[in-house]
């Protein structure tokens, strides 16, 4: 028995984190943005195959929050899943893997006995 992990989105992204002096304003063809006061206001203008789109969105920020930035079509936007920096993702994976070698060294120290003989796991052979 090993352990494995679901790949995650190792998009990199910039981004800024916020504080109560964050100003700044951003533009391009579908999207007007301006932080100050700790709110960020979004206007999108946007129109594709059958649809069009005019929305209005105010999002209240608090000292700290991290915004990433994709400039293409979202602008700044405030993540909806926990973020990390790419050095604290790599500690956090490095700590996984000694843990997983510390307790499961391949079939020989299975400790949950899942690799016995009469083991009932299906494993698809």
């Amino acid at each position: 028995m090993n352990y494995y992990v679901l790949n995650d989105d190792i998009k990199l992204y910039e981004g800024i984190k916020v504080t109560k002096e964050t100003k700044l304003e951003f533009r391009n063809s579908k999207v007007y943005q301006k932080i100050e006061n700790l709110k960020l206001f979004v206007r999108r203008k946007n129109k594709g195959n059958g649809f069009k789109e005019d929305s209005r969105i105010t999002i209240d920020l608090q000292e700290g929050d991290i915004l990433l930035f994709e400039g293409e079509n979202r602008g700044y936007f405030k993540p909806l899943d926990n973020i990390c920096t790419v050095k604290e993702r790599i500690e956090c994976y490095e700590a996984y893997a000694l843990a997983a070698d510390s307790i499961v060294d391949g079939d020989k120290n299975d400790f949950r006995s899942n690799e016995k003989e009469g083991s009932k796991i299906n494993r698809g052979v």
